[in-house]
Parts: C-alpha cells; sequence; structure tokens
C-alpha cells in the first residue's frame, strides 16, 4: 500500500472514538503491532512517558504505540480524551507524507 492511501486512510481516523476501528485500519494498512511490547520503552506501557519520545520516534514505533492504545479498548476514550491518541496518529500521518516527498523521518 502506498504512503498516500496509508496517510489518507490514517486521517480518517482522527475524531474516531471507537478502538476496533483503529485495529481494523491498522491491520488493513498492514501496520498493526500486536507484539507492541518489542517496540516501545516501557512494559506495561505508560502512555506519557511514551509520548515523550514521539518526536523521535520512527513509523513502526508509531504503529506499536497506536495499536497499545488502539487494544487499551476499555480505556480507549479516556486515552483519546487525554491527548494520548492524536499526535500519535498526526507523527504517523508526517512520516507517511514524508515519505511520499521522499524525505527521510528522523
Amino acid at each position: 500500500m502506498n504512503c498516500i492511501l496509508k496517510a489518507r486512510m490514517l486521517s480518517d481516523l482522527k475524531g474516531v472514538l471507537d478502538s476496533k476501528r483503529y485495529v481494523s485500519t491498522l491491520k488493513k494498512i498492514r501496520d498493526y503491532k500486536p507484539d507492541y511490547g518489542k517496540y516501545l520503552m516501557t512494559v506495561p506501557v505508560e502512555y506519557s512517558l511514551e509520548l515523550l519520545h514521539l518526536p523521535e520516534m520512527n513509523y513502526d514505533e508509531c504503529c506499536a504505540l497506536l495499536t497499545a492504545l488502539a487494544c487499551d479498548g476499555r480505556n480507549f476514550r479516556d486515552n483519546y480524551y487525554n491527548g494520548y491518541v492524536l499526535p500519535v496518529l498526526e507523527r504517523m500521518i508526517d512520516l507517511q507524507r514524508s515519505r511520499q516527498f521522499g524525505a527521510i523521518a528522523i
């Protein structure tokens, strides 16, 4: 799947509060990371600590963090409203857009 389509599908998740839709989209774009613990710094995942490293995260690490958030189904709304979901989603979109233009995402 190309980066333009991935960025569009990720953008479509903005404002969505259904964790199952995030899981479904991540699976469709082949970026679902059920082994998210091996990509992240904290296990169990501490979202606030992981977000401190978001600006340096690569795309796979962002996918892992979004997977962890989406799999935390009963707390997903709280995580969304606490500001954990959108920054990850935005970073993923930015990284896909930078791939579109041939930039190397750091």
